[in-house]
């Protein structure tokens, strides 16, 4: 019998692309919607540009740690993922 821990069952985090690196070939572009595991990526914070006083987090991914750039409106608690 095999147990997974609640934590572990958690689903794939979503986020905006922002900014893609030079000479990255991510097969993503800005504005594009992406799904990435959990608990990758780096986390970083950044100062709000307009008002240079609230820290924004944020988070920093290898092209390797996207698993699929998600076309349209989806909802994703609704189609499982």
């Amino acid at each position: 019998k095999l147990h997974i821990p609640e934590a572990a069952k958690r689903r794939p985090s979503t986020g905006k692309v922002l900014e893609i690196g030079p000479e990255t070939e991510a097969g993503v572009k800005i504005g594009d919607r992406v799904l990435y595991p959990m608990y990758s990526g780096t986390g970083v914070r950044f100062r709000d540009k307009d008002t240079q006083e609230n820290l924004v987090p944020m988070r920093v991914l290898t092209p390797e740690e996207i698993l699929c750039v998600i076309e349209g409106e989806a909802d994703l608690e609704e189609a499982g993922a």
